[in-house]
């Protein structure tokens, strides 16, 4: 069994805007409360999968983070065979073919330093149900201070990978810090954006720059072991982690205008609505003053996935008027 420290920090980043997770359209949920505590505990509990199982690389801690109850965690040294220790919970679905082209994911997570001077690489990696790597999200912990003046680190690169190349985010992630990771998909347009707190990593970059089959078969947490011992090959593993909780996967149909019409010159907007956004009509009259959120009854909360219909009833319309519905 492994030793750990809890960590320092503790606050939640709880933020809603670019990307927003909703109850509606979920496809897998866990806050891992109904597993047992324990090393070797995640892999084999509720369908989850994933390499290295009895090496005390992965399971499930019990209030590690005070306040919050059960989490999972990868790494922490342990005695893995392989330099790459995978967890996930098999999906196994088409989007496209369900018409929900959209693929949405939130975990809270965390990531503790080694105090062993060896350090690795952590992932959030998305495969096709053919076991195909598409993309990932690569937080690397492998870069601890600054050369030039060691007392003053300068953080572990934030990266991503479209199934190509990696890209480097430009933004960095502390240690001992619990915040909320969140990315979304839209396989149609083939891009993805990703949050860490209220920090945006990436906005509608190509998620998968390759030409492998575009579907979902896991979203899973990676541990990359950096060194291997020269002699045996046995990976020598940093004793840094990662806790993740709270894991959902949701899948969300295109937002389209489903219709427009003007009829009496009163121009009316259908769309179907989902549980879990704020749309607004938004209008721009061409005289300079921009998109406008100011129009009556212009603000839909649906609590259920449901037709909305607005109809512009302004007394005196421009004679040129552009209408959008911005989802959050």
């Amino acid at each position: 069994m492994k030793t750990k420290t809890s960590f320092l920090s503790a606050s939640l980043s709880l933020i809603s805007g670019l990307i927003s997770v909703a109850e509606g359209g979920e496809i897998y949920r866990t806050d891992f409360e109904t597993f047992p505590v324990g090393d070797n505990q995640l892999v084999g509990t509720e369908g989850w999968l994933g390499t290295d199982d009895g090496s005390n690389v992965h399971g499930i801690d019990d209030n590690i983070v005070p306040g919050i109850g059960k989490s999972a965690f990868l790494g922490g040294g342990g005695t893995p065979s392989s330099t790459f220790v995978s967890v996930y919970q098999p999906l196994d679905v088409d989007p496209l073919a369900l018409d929900r082209p959209i693929i949405e994911f939130y975990a809270v997570i965390a990531f503790a330093d080694s105090s062993n001077n060896l350090r690795d690489n952590f992932y959030f990696s998305i495969y096709n149900t053919s076991g195909e790597l598409l993309g990932a999200v690569n937080f690397d912990n492998t870069l601890t201070s600054n050369p030039q003046d060691p007392q003053n680190p300068i953080g572990q690169k934030i990266l991503w990978y479209d199934g190509v190349a990696f890209h480097d985010t430009g933004l960095t992630f502390l240690h001992d810090e619990l915040l909320e990771f969140r990315f979304q998909i839209d396989l149609r347009a083939n891009t993805w954006t990703a949050v860490l707190g209220e920090a945006v990593l990436f906005a509608d970059e190509i998620f998968h720059a390759g030409d492998l089959e575009v579907d979902l078969g896991r979203v899973s947490a990676d541990w990359q072991i950096s060194f291997v011992n020269s002699i045996t090959q046995r990976p020598l593993p940093g004793n840094n982690w990662m806790l993740f909780d709270d894991w959902i996967v949701t899948l969300r149909p295109a937002f389209e205008i489903a219709h427009f019409s003007a009829p009496g010159r009163a121009p009316q907007i259908r769309w179907i609505g989902e549980d879990g956004y704020r749309y607004y009509v938004e209008h721009n009259d061409g005289d300079g003053a921009g998109w406008l959120r100011d129009l009556p009854d212009s603000l839909f909360e649906p609590p259920a996935e449901a037709e909305i219909s607005f109809q512009d009833k302004s007394a005196i319309l421009p004679e040129r008027r552009l209408y959008r519905v911005a989802r959050e």
